[in-house]
């Protein structure tokens, strides 16, 4: 097109905003050692039997065969694939809901008192708030056989029982609102343009369809990260199974980072343990494409 600015080679572009770059050198070697080299170290190291030592003996494709062939990592996966579906249904909606309820809130003060309420939580640290739930499901002296004998239930196992384990891992992150998610969400609906809003109004617009012809198609954008976020965080399932029943009974809460936590620190197989996290990280980025391809938001 006449009048346009032909457009600059790469090298070129770099050149004239070196110093911008150069502020970022610090941030890139940073990543390259911290990020990129694990992830590079993690990948040769699959093509070993290596045992801790200072040997290591190639092997080829042998650990990827053993790993596509080994019934303890499918049985992980499924595990994973219920965390993932709980955190992508109830892990998302719970947060819009909430975001919702405060955004509509008339009082400012309100608003922000009950938001302040939410994000405090982060301050919590995570760990409390699992060994909170593990004497919670203490079939002895925990209180959840007391609250679940109301319905008419017996006592339960929960955390030893292969049936009730993993849902009572599940469920320990009740509510269900993470404040991350809920602040995004939140963020989202502000910047809704209050004249839609109020034309909305004026045509008189029900709460219900305003919800889904204004603020659900607006935060798209927003609720494709929660979810896309609400992915990476269920793939990456560790401390949960870890802390509350050490992947127990038997295989029931076992979760691919625990497995490959297991491989490497309880049976020195660090060359099948890194076969496990490049495997789930391939897997990771494929949801993650999948997923920005397939979730459209209006921001697209």
């Amino acid at each position: 097109m006449r009048g346009t600015e032909p457009r600059l080679p790469l090298w070129r572009s770099v050149y004239r905003a070196k110093h911008a770059y150069a502020f970022l050198l610090p941030l890139i070697a940073l990543l390259a050692i911290f990020s990129y080299y694990p992830i590079v170290m993690a990948l040769k190291m699959s093509f070993y039997q290596w045992k801790g030592g200072n040997e290591a003996i190639f092997n080829g494709l042998d650990n990827f065969r053993e790993l596509f062939s080994d019934p303890t990592f499918y049985r992980s996966l499924g595990n994973v694939f219920r965390f993932i579906l709980f955190d992508c249904t109830v892990g998302v909606l719970m947060p819009l809901l909430v975001a919702e309820l405060l955004f509509h809130l008339r009082s400012a003060r309100l608003q922000y008192a009950f938001r302040t309420m939410f994000v405090a939580t982060i301050t919590v640290p995570s760990v409390v708030v699992i060994l909170i739930w593990v004497f919670l499901y203490n079939p002895v002296v925990g209180g959840m056989n007391a609250v679940v004998s109301v319905l008419g239930i017996g006592p339960q196992l929960w955390l030893g029982g292969t049936s009730t384990a993993l849902g009572s891992v599940i469920l320990s992150g009740f509510p269900f609102i993470n404040p991350i998610y809920l602040l995004i969400i939140f963020a989202g609906l502000q910047a809704i343009p209050g004249s839609l809003i109020e034309a909305s109004v004026l045509e008189g617009c029900g709460r219900w369809r305003r919800f889904l012809s204004i603020d659900l198609p607006l935060v798209s954008g927003q609720l494709k990260l929660v979810f896309i976020l609400s992915v990476l965080h269920a793939m990456q399932s560790f401390y949960k199974p870890l802390i509350m029943t050490g992947g127990g009974p038997g295989d029931a809460t076992l979760v691919p980072g625990l497995y490959m936590f297991q491989s490497g620190f309880s049976r020195n197989d660090f060359g099948y343990a890194s076969t496990i996290g490049f495997v789930m990280l391939i897997a990771m980025l494929a949801i993650t494409f999948a997923t920005n391809k397939l979730v459209r938001s209006e921001n697209d």
